[in-house]
């Protein structure tokens, strides 16, 4: 007769201990207030997504389409699991209600630069960058910085998400030749997924200072208008 009197009680805490369960670790670092800001700033800029600024749900949409471009099997010969990759596309698919919690306060134009084809990261930096995948929406590319390595100065004139696979100790070096930033070595075996969000990049080097190679893959976001990016003709 005790356990038939408990059977009720036992459904019960069953069917609402779902609701107290905390949700599920991420598979990956990812700050969304700065992914907001990213998206604000992108739907800011006039020609990256239409000929006017837009709305953030328009930006989101944007970026959310470009990532679901890449094939699903290509992610893991980046080293970067089915599991991080999908779960990071449901987040992502939440558009701008993923904003509404923190929404930017404020937004701002990419920065204008007389961007050349010839100092793209590919072309002017290629032993560090390489075209892993490319379609009409996007760009992707697999950098590597060997330990030790500085590469050359280049530019990157679109905007990116980036996945750090392996991270290192590293110091950026900015148009004037100035040490902006440097990071410590790098200690771990096993490093945990970061996604960043990048605006388009204006002559810069990279110089890994670890003791071994500096692994990330960048996804450009190509514009849908022809009058985003200021080239020299």
């Amino acid at each position: 007769m005790a356990v038939w009197h408990m059977l009720p009680f036992t459904l019960l805490a069953l069917l609402i201990a779902p609701a107290w369960a905390a949700p599920a670790p991420l598979p990956y670092d990812f700050n969304v207030p700065s992914y907001c800001q990213f998206l604000a700033d992108l739907a800011a800029t006039p020609g990256y997504i239409t000929p006017q600024n837009t709305t953030l749900d328009v930006a989101a949409d944007f970026v959310l389409k470009g990532m679901e471009d890449v094939p699903a099997g290509a992610w893991a010969k980046w080293n970067i699991t089915d599991e991080a990759i999908s779960t990071f596309l449901a987040q992502l698919g939440k558009r701008g209600e993923l904003c509404s919690g923190t929404p930017p306060t404020s937004s701002r134009v990419f920065d204008f630069h007389p961007y050349d084809p010839a100092m793209d990261g590919p072309v002017a930096a290629p032993r560090s960058h390489t075209v892993a995948w490319r379609s009409p929406r996007v760009d992707v590319v697999h950098w590597t910085l060997s330990a030790q390595y500085q590469e050359p100065y280049h530019t990157h004139p679109l905007a990116s998400l980036t996945f750090i696979v392996f991270p290192a100790g590293r110091t950026y070096y900015d148009s004037h030749g100035t040490a902006t930033s440097s990071t410590g070595p790098y200690t771990g075996h096993h490093p945990r997924l970061a996604i960043n969000c990048q605006e388009p990049e204006w002559l810069h080097s990279i110089h890994n200072t670890d003791t071994h190679t500096y692994q990330v893959i960048r996804v450009f976001f190509v514009p849908l208008t022809t009058s985003y990016m200021p080239h020299l003709d």
